[in-house]
């Protein structure tokens, strides 16, 4: 990039790989992995299963560029194929009380009061909710999605997000508050 040149857009730099710029791949790549990777993380709780997934993501956003239009929208059309790759592998091995591994210390569900609380007890809390509200959570907090592109994502309503997220949130606030206990 010369001075003065705007940096690429995602739409750009896949309509170039779509092109046959392998080197616009490799920047939308270095542009989303860690990421995704995070995304990758916080649905299947396995740093291995992690790998295997965005790799697995990948190799699809490879083989549907042909079917990939420009509009504005690259960041959600990635975090959904990504979604649908993890979301498959915890179809395929059963195993929903795989447990989110971040948490974001600006989370709203921080707290003086739920400081006392051990990241692992946080983790374990995670992992007990559904993996639909979960999922929101991880797409909303981590990342950063609104509710209405998570619907798009889900193939859902904005209202139904909305309810999933809320329920999420007061399930978790019930459980920190009944693990701080009330003298605390």
């Amino acid at each position: 990039m010369t001075p003065g040149q705007e940096p690429a857009t995602d739409d750009d730099l896949m309509m170039r790989f779509k092109g046959g710029d392998p080197t616009a791949f490799e920047g939308l790549y270095d542009r989303y992995e860690a990421q995704l990777f995070g995304l990758c993380m916080g649905l299947l709780g396995n740093r291995a299963e992690a790998e295997d997934a965005l790799q697995e993501a990948f190799a699809k956003v490879v083989d549907r560029r042909e079917s990939f239009e420009p509009l504005g929208r690259f960041r959600s059309w990635i975090f959904t194929i990504v979604r649908f790759t993890c979301m498959d592998r915890l179809r395929v091995s059963n195993t929903e009380q795989r447990f989110l591994t971040r948490v974001d210390s600006s989370d709203e569900l921080a707290s003086p009061d739920n400081a006392l609380l051990a990241r692992t007890d946080v983790e374990r809390l995670l992992a007990e909710l559904p993996v639909d509200q979960r999922e929101v959570l991880v797409l909303h907090r981590l990342h950063g999605f609104t509710q209405a592109e998570i619907a798009i994502m889900i193939e859902s309503t904005e209202a139904a997000v909305r309810q999933k997220v809320y329920r999420a949130l007061k399930t978790l606030r019930k459980r920190m508050q009944g693990m701080i206990g009330p003298g605390a």
